[in-house]
């Protein structure tokens, strides 16, 4: 190690030491000499040139004792820590190397993100706006899939981003009040297209006692759920996909809340369940090419469960169908849901008539609370049995709820004995049928309710409960509600004076069309100086404000519309952030230069609609108006 042999260390231990400097020398005799007053033990690392003119490493531990006549003897080792050195160097190289990939990794997802949202936003913005002008059959069907396509193509970009942004640490979650069933009810929504037209029947049970109002991120969620029922349903040929919910006594402020996903889909062999929750993983190789995705979606689903606190596990066998269990935390803001405690519907007699039992549970979850009195029915012979029964002792139900009582139909599908048992006009009939359903005119009077069933819309209609000689036209009342919800945001009048902040032109037209059809003038500022010259000059209710621009970038222009505010005592203007950038550092950086609030591109219109309502009373117009 040294260079030197045995016996020359015995004459002179010294030459031990004979490659070190004589400064090194010095300053390793100053602090021999310390630790022998104190009897301290000598652990110490030290590099030295040997005499082949290498640099090695040493590791010198020694034990102090003092002996009778004063002196100190030391006992100890001196070990060539080299190759440990050499090693560890490595190791820190190689994470250098490891973190400065990431680095370059996480600015190339974020530069794609923004490059890719971007003319993303003008294509779902544009598919939008042409949807709702007047179009033939084959046109609507091309466009909406052209729209299915695109956002099929975000929801990857967004799979991509969370999943660098959970291994990169940089992943935080909202906490916030949230409707827990209509969290539910959307997950279920946004799936039941693609399970209807695989003819699968799917299912929200939300079992009593589990809480409306918890606090959490219910957007990632319901982003959780997506994922969830999305699988069970790509999974499944035949059969049906059930997410039930249900939640542990209150204790402390907290419940647990179990959510399970239940399909009859091809089921997952055990070899395949270990590696299934990792990013990229699918049962098998083949399953990318015959169902389609990134595989991210259970990794990401895991990621987001462990970060809210709770575990999820999967039970599955092939050819039997699979069960995820979701349990999962959360604080209690309010038991019960308001549209239940406020109109209750106490000893009102609902009979729920359908072949499949997990159908007749759905539908009568959709009532726990109401106070209604619930009969059930398995088939066409039971519910006329159960209505018979009913008009002998003079208790009509209120109500029937019907789906399908023979396998293969619909209930629009009645013998002539259903419909003359239901012909008094003492209970009113509650057809459920599939979304795409289109009603004739000989069904003009029936009342339906369109799958998924929302309990707000079950409960409206047994609320209402109009007898069927009085349902008049039904067909096309239902077809004007549903025209009504969707042209329900042009119908909006803000009367807002709007400054948009955009550079790229699509954008710019895309925005400018939804904010004309709120009732809004716009005025288009194509970068953040002149946003800041417009500003200077007049007074707008809100700005739209995009972060990256040529010129001036959005957080410089924001930066300088506060300086004007504070410097000339103006009011705060409204200033929101609508950018690409999708990172959390990025919406961090935005609110800390003096944005208000921030809007990812792509943005539909009901989202933009939500953020100017938001901000709509913080106008400096409309605060210089109020006393």
């Amino acid at each position: 190690m040294f260079g030197v042999s045995p016996h020359e260390v015995v004459q002179n231990p010294e030459t031990l030491f004979c490659t070190y400097s004589e400064d090194y020398k010095a300053s390793f005799r100053q602090r021999l000499i310390a630790a022998s007053k104190t009897l301290t033990t000598w652990d110490v690392e030290e590099s030295l040139v040997a005499t082949d003119g290498h640099t090695r490493y040493t590791h010198a531990i020694a034990k102090p004792e003092r002996l009778r006549d004063g002196s100190v003897l030391w006992t100890g080792l001196i070990l060539d820590a080299t190759r440990i050195k050499q090693v560890e160097e490595k190791l820190k190289a190689a994470n250098r190397s490891v973190e400065a990939a990431n680095q370059a990794k996480s600015m190339f997802l974020a530069k794609m993100s923004h490059e890719i949202r971007t003319p993303m936003n003008g294509v779902l913005g544009m598919a939008d706006l042409l949807l709702k002008t007047n179009l033939n059959g084959r046109q609507q069907r091309l466009l909406s899939t052209l729209k299915h396509s695109a956002q099929t193509l975000l929801a990857i970009i967004n799979d991509v981003l969370d999943i660098s942004r959970i291994e990169s640490g940089h992943f935080a979650l909202e906490n916030e009040n949230f409707d827990l069933h209509r969290c539910l009810e959307d997950a279920i929504d946004l799936c039941a297209s693609a399970a209807y037209k695989k003819g699968l029947e799917i299912n929200l049970i939300a079992e009593g006692g589990l809480p409306a109002l918890v606090r959490g991120d219910g957007g990632r969620l319901r982003q959780v759920l997506i994922n969830l029922v999305g699988n069970a349903v790509k999974f499944t040929h035949a059969g049906e996909a059930t997410l039930r919910a249900y939640a542990s006594p209150l204790e402390n402020g907290r419940a647990t809340v179990t959510l399970e996903v239940i399909d009859t889909g091809i089921g997952i062999d055990a070899e395949a369940k270990v590696m299934l929750f990792a990013p990229f993983a699918q049962a098998d190789s083949s399953i990318s090419r015959r169902f389609g995705g990134t595989g991210l979606g259970l990794a990401i689903t895991r990621h987001l469960i462990t970060l809210m606190g709770g575990s999820v596990e999967l039970d599955s066998e092939i050819g039997r169908g699979t069960k995820v269990t979701v349990k999962l935390p959360l604080e209690v803001i309010s038991q019960r849901r308001a549209t239940v405690v406020l109109e209750p519907l106490s000893d009102q007699r609902v009979l729920i008539a359908d072949d499949r039992p997990r159908v007749r549970e759905t539908i009568a979850s959709k009532l726990h609370g109401t106070g209604a009195l619930l009969a059930f029915a398995a088939s066409e012979e039971d519910t006329i049995f159960a209505l018979q029964r009913a008009a002998r002792e003079k208790r009509p139900y209120s109500a029937v709820i019907l789906d399908r009582l023979r396998p293969g139909t619909d209930s629009l599908e009645v013998s002539e004995k259903l419909k003359a048992d239901l012909s008094s006009g003492q209970t009113t009939l509650i057809n459920i049928v599939s979304m795409n359903w289109r009603g004739t005119g000989e069904q003009a009077n029936l009342i339906t309710l369109s799958k998924p069933i929302r309990q707000s819309d079950i409960l409206s209609v047994l609320r209402h409960r109009l007898p069927l000689h009085m349902r008049k036209n039904a067909t096309k009342q239902d077809q004007d509600r549903v025209t009504s919800a969707v042209s329900s945001v042009q119908a909006v009048n803000l009367g807002l004076k709007i400054l948009l902040a955009e550079d790229n032109p699509v954008n710019q037209e895309v925005a400018r069309e939804y904010l004309i059809g709120y009732g809004c003038s716009v005025t288009i500022a194509q970068d953040g100086g002149e946003a800041v010259d417009f500003i200077t000059r007049d007074t707008f209710d809100i700005v739209l404000m995009d972060c990256q621009m040529p010129v001036m970038d959005g957080l410089s222009a924001v930066r300088r519309i506060r300086e004007l505010e504070l410097s000339e005592q103006r009011p705060r203007m409204p200033v929101i952030a609508a950018t690409a950038n999708a990172y959390d550092s990025d919406r961090v950086e935005a609110l800390a230069a003096g944005m208000d609030d921030y809007l990812v591109k792509p943005f539909g219109d009901t989202e933009l609609l939500d953020m100017l309502q938001k901000w709509r009373e913080a106008s400096p117009r409309k605060v210089a108006k109020t006393p």
